[in-house]
């Protein structure tokens, strides 16, 4: 199953998902004259997953990332791997 399949699946069922994420490089200015560029990690994340949406010809996750309980777009070209958990979630009002 695809990410996107998996992703889908999640928010239809309601049901919580892992996925492993490509966080994006940051550049940073200062400290150094020429500034530097910090790599980004990947990190592994348990999400609400709520909505798919096209912005600027990129596809977004939106979802609830339940370590910090607050709404974070995911870029689903840097979501690595998806996998559904058999927890369910009930659906927030935003």
């Amino acid at each position: 199953m695809s990410e996107i399949q998996t992703l889908t699946e999640g928010i239809i069922n309601r049901q919580f998902v892992r996925i492993r994420y490509q966080k994006p490089n940051k550049e940073f200015k200062k400290p150094l004259p020429g500034g530097r560029v910090e790599q980004g990690d990947v990190v592994i994340r348990k999400v609400e997953p709520y909505e798919i949406k096209e912005k600027d010809s990129f596809s977004y996750l939106w979802a609830v990332d339940s370590r910090t309980n607050t709404i974070k777009s995911f870029k689903i070209d840097n979501i690595k791997n998806a996998r559904l958990l058999p927890q369910t979630f009930q659906p927030r009002t935003f």
